[in-house]
Parts: C-alpha cells; sequence; structure tokens
C-alpha cells in the first residue's frame, strides 16, 4: 500500500524523523548515504540543472567564439526549456557537441573549473596552472559557516557514504579526519579507524566484493571524481555514459555493486531533486525484486504533498519510500537541522541500543 504524506507530515518532519526506521539503520551500521549534488550547492558548486545551464552556456558561447557554428536565439530557447529537454538530454547534447567539433581542451578546461576550484586538498596543491593562489579544500570548507556546513555534519554521522557528485569536498573528511573507537570496560586501549575513498578503478577490480570491504566512515565514488581525472574521460555526464555503466556488459559491475549495497543495507538518498528521477532510474533498474528500504530525503513546501504522493506511486516497485522535509523558513537549508537530528539520535553504545531495539529500555 503506498504512502500517503499530508501538509501536517511535511511541515513534522523533525518529529517524524525521530522515530523513524532510518534512525533503527544508522545505529546498527547498516545505513549507507547516497550524496547527490544538492549537498554540494553550499559550497559553491552547481546543483544539476546548474550544471546542465553552465554546460550548455559554455558549449554555444565556445562554438561561436570558434566560428564553428552560430546558434541563433530560437534554437537557443528551445534549448534551455525544460519543458523541451531534459537535464540529462542537455549535458548529452553539450558532450556530443564537444566530441563532433574537438572541444577537448575547452571542455577540460570548463569542467575543472567548475568543479575543482577551491577544492584542493593539500597546500602544495593549491595553485592554478596560472600560478595563481587558490584555496585550499580546507579554506574553503572553513569558509562555510558551521550552520551550512553540511558535509561536517554529515560527517558526524558516521556511515558509508556512496557519492555520484564529480567533487571531493567529502574527501577531505576522510582524509583529514578519524573516529576514536574505544573498547570495553575490560579494556582502557582504544582504536582510531582510518578511512578510505574509493574509485572506479576499485569498483572494475572489486565488483560488489566491494561491499565486503566497506565500512561506516568510508566513501565511493561512482560516477568519477574530477580530482583524479586528468581529462575528464571517467565521468558519468551523457545519458550514453548512463547506459555504458549500468548496462554494458564490460562495466557491469557497477550495477552488481549497487545491487549488492540496496540488499545489504538501508539506502538514504541526500541533495537528490525529483529533476534527477532519471538519473536514480538507471541505478535503481533491476533492483524490484530487493525488500530493503531506501529513502528520498527531500526538500519541498507542504502544500505540495498530493504532487509527492503522485511522485511516491511511481517509486514503490523500487521499495523506495520519499522522506518529505519542509523548506518553508530557510530553504534546502533546512537540511541540515534534519541531519543534526539524525546524528543526536545515533546512540553508540551497543548495549543501550539492544535494550532500545528489544523494548526493555
Amino acid at each position: 500500500m503506498a504512502i500517503e504524506h499530508t501538509s501536517k507530515d511535511i511541515k513534522e518532519y523533525l518529529t517524524r524523523i525521530r522515530n523513524h526506521p532510518m534512525i533503527k539503520a544508522i545505529n546498527e551500521d547498516t545505513a549507507c548515504v547516497f550524496i547527490g549534488a544538492g549537498l554540494s550547492k553550499n559550497y559553491g558548486l552547481p546543483n544539476w540543472p546548474e550544471f546542465a545551464n553552465s554546460y550548455l552556456n559554455f558549449v554555444i558561447t565556445t562554438m561561436n567564439k570558434k566560428a564553428i557554428k552560430n546558434i541563433n536565439h530560437r534554437t537557443k530557447e528551445k534549448l534551455y526549456n525544460p519543458s523541451v529537454l531534459s537535464d540529462l538530454e542537455k549535458l548529452s547534447i553539450c558532450e556530443m557537441l564537444c566530441k563532433k567539433y574537438n572541444l577537448k581542451e575547452e571542455r577540460v578546461n570548463f569542467l575543472k573549473k567548475l568543479f575543482k576550484k577551491e577544492t584542493y586538498l593539500s597546500e602544495q596543491d593549491s595553485h592554478d596552472n596560472n600560478g595563481n593562489l587558490v584555496k585550499t579544500l580546507k579554506e574553503t570548507l572553513d569558509d562555510v559557516s558551521d550552520k551550512n556546513n553540511v558535509y561536517k555534519i554529515l560527517w558526524d554521522l558516521n556511515v558509508i557514504y556512496i557519492t555520484t557528485n564529480y567533487d571531493n569536498l567529502m574527501d577531505y573528511y576522510v582524509k583529514g579526519y578519524s573516529h576514536e573507537i574505544e573498547y570495553t570496560e575490560e579494556s582502557t586501549q582504544s582504536e582510531i579507524i582510518k578511512y578510505k575513498i574509493y574509485d572506479d578503478k576499485d569498483i572494475y577490480n572489486k565488483g560488489k566484493k566491494l561491499v565486503g570491504l566497506l565500512k561506516p566512515g568510508d566513501i565511493v565514488h561512482i560516477h568519477g571524481c574530477i580530482q583524479n581525472d586528468t581529462e575528464c574521460s571517467d565521468l558519468i555526464i551523457s545519458r550514453e555514459d548512463y547506459m555504458r555503466r549500468y548496462y554494458g556488459d564490460k562495466n557491469s559491475k557497477h550495477k552488481d555493486l549497487l545491487k549488492e549495497i540496496f540488499k545489504n543495507y538501508t539506502v538514504i538518498f541526500l541533495g537528490y531533486s525529483l529533476k534527477e528521477k532519471e538519473i536514480l532510474q538507471f541505478m535503481f533498474e533491476d533492483t524490484e525484486d530487493i525488500d530493503n528500504k531506501r529513502y528520498f530525503v527531500l526538500g519541498c513546501y507542504p502544500d505540495e504533498y498530493e504532487y509527492i504522493n503522485i511522485y511516491q506511486n511511481s517509486l514503490e516497485k523500487y521499495s523506495v519510500e520519499i522522506f518529505p522535509y519542509d523548506i518553508t523558513k530557510e530553504g534546502h537549508s533546512e537540511l541540515v537541522y534534519l541531519l543534526e537530528e539524525l546524528c543526536k539520535q545515533r546512540i553508540k553504545d551497543s548495549e543501550v541500543l539492544n535494550l532500545i531495539y528489544n523494548g526493555d529500555w
């Protein structure tokens, strides 16, 4: 039976989250968070629609400057119109035009500038190709107020992270921080857990076996990372890229990995919008037989509940449940309050955890 959300549900999201199944999965270390472009927006990077329009603008401008092709006003209107082309279709056209008119170098420079700016992991990397001083990744993250530093709060949640983003913002916390795990009362020792960052090479080499190696605090880049890709050739951008990744025989390991994650973890999607449904369906396809719940945390207004319910029906076959939260007061920054509440509900004492879930608390 499909879930029916109400205006009241959306307004009272902080109350609802306290008793939500997501809390149990987080406390049992069986939660996996998928990170979307919306989470990087606070740091000056584009969300999915902004990326599509920026890329389109770059291609049109470059073609005009190089006198390759002059795109007239009427054509531009159609290309930018969201009712004519989806974001994925715009990006696919951009990739096709770059390839057709040999804009390889210009494309790489554009993508690097768009996604890599101010995302350097060390002082040694703190100058661009022209020798200009740029901020390190740490400085970029520190510049964001605590209230908006969503990645720091998300890191405190200490779950497995899967990102479809091209940036490496979350990597800073994986590399620069550690969680100190204390043993039981019989021992005064403690253990510093080291975390790992996995990329395409690891997925190709290990496939679904990678799931057995993952632990809370690890991060996996499944659509490429701008920091490690000098030619931006491994970024999954166009429809053709997604088809090869999830339906091509040679790249089935990515699909196998996702199936294994969906089977073994309660998955929580953060930073995604309804505009990215097309992308999510590539990941959801052929997983209808997996009963494990997947939660789509979605910012919206209370009076949009009917639309949310219609969208919820379309996701039922994938065991995906929308968790809507109210953005009326502070927009998508409200997500910070939701994440803070999840962190508050995280219980690290396993004995207390067992008492709670056995009903003895």
